[in-house]
């Protein structure tokens, strides 16, 4: 997923869940205190700040998901480095080795 649009993502649905938040502690207070919003009103605010959060999550383990595939890319470069490393050093050792028994 692109990078702009996981951030947007993100963002709206922050915004979205703060807003949820903020209505269903409000319908909360209210239904203490007696006043009219029923129990289903409170229920589906919660059911959508439970979604909401869901693809919150959806969205940060797709970024991850991302992030460990270069990590796996780039560990499979740096051992192929590596190894490219340790036979220049056996050449190098080879043939210094070589010329001081001569």
């Amino acid at each position: 997923m692109n990078k702009k649009i996981s951030e947007a993502i993100r963002i709206i649905s922050s915004l979205v869940a703060i807003v949820l938040i903020l209505i269903t502690v409000w319908m909360i207070l209210l239904k203490i205190f007696g006043h009219s919003p029923s129990d289903a009103n409170v229920i589906f605010s919660v059911i959508g700040i439970l979604v909401v959060l869901q693809i919150m999550v959806i969205n940060v383990l797709f970024n991850i998901k991302g992030d460990i595939g270069g990590l796996k890319e780039f560990r499979k470069h740096t051992i192929s480095k590596i190894n490219e490393i340790s036979r220049d050093v056996k050449e190098i050792k080879n043939k210094i080795n070589s010329k001081s028994v001569r």
